[in-house]
């Protein structure tokens, strides 16, 4: 007999049929509406606001401040993933401080929103208000994902 048939064989009767991983259409359908449901949300104007009230506030520095439906809190997705202001200025990195700046094709320019509500730079880094949340005026910076509060936005 042939030995890597053999092996085969010995090893197919090892490996129970059970743990074969079945094709699951109705969760593939469901994982591709939510992910349509993010796309489609992501390109409407609107406040990115912390669990805390704040809002993201595009002003040179990016801040959060009290919510206050000006135009400056105001933001949505490009269908290249920059995160646009409602100034039609881009979210962008000096460092690791949140800026605003005239909307470029460069990696720094580019964000994506998670379905959990992170928003992550093209660094791999998310979107973080830098310490009280309950503070205006608090600067917004990058930092390793975490999913705490100060990087969820809503």
């Amino acid at each position: 007999m042939n030995k890597p048939l053999v092996v085969f064989a010995a090893l197919a009767c090892l490996v129970p049929a059970a743990q074969a991983t079945q094709f699951n259409p109705q969760a593939l359908q469901t994982m591709q509406q939510a992910g349509k449901a993010l796309a489609a949300q992501a390109t409407i104007l609107r406040p990115y606001k912390l669990a805390s009230g704040k809002c993201l506030n595009a002003g040179g520095v990016v801040t959060i401040e009290n919510c206050n439906g000006t135009p400056a809190q105001n933001w949505k997705f490009s269908p290249g993933w920059q995160f646009v202001s409602q100034g039609g200025t881009c979210l962008t990195l000096i460092g690791t401080s949140a800026t605003v700046a005239a909307c470029q094709g460069a990696d720094r320019f580019i964000w994506k929103p998670t379905p959990e509500g992170a928003l992550v730079h093209s660094s791999g880094k998310c979107l973080t208000a830098s310490s009280d949340l309950n503070r205006a005026g608090v600067m917004v910076t990058v930092a390793p994902c975490n999913g705490s509060p100060a990087q969820i936005w809503k």
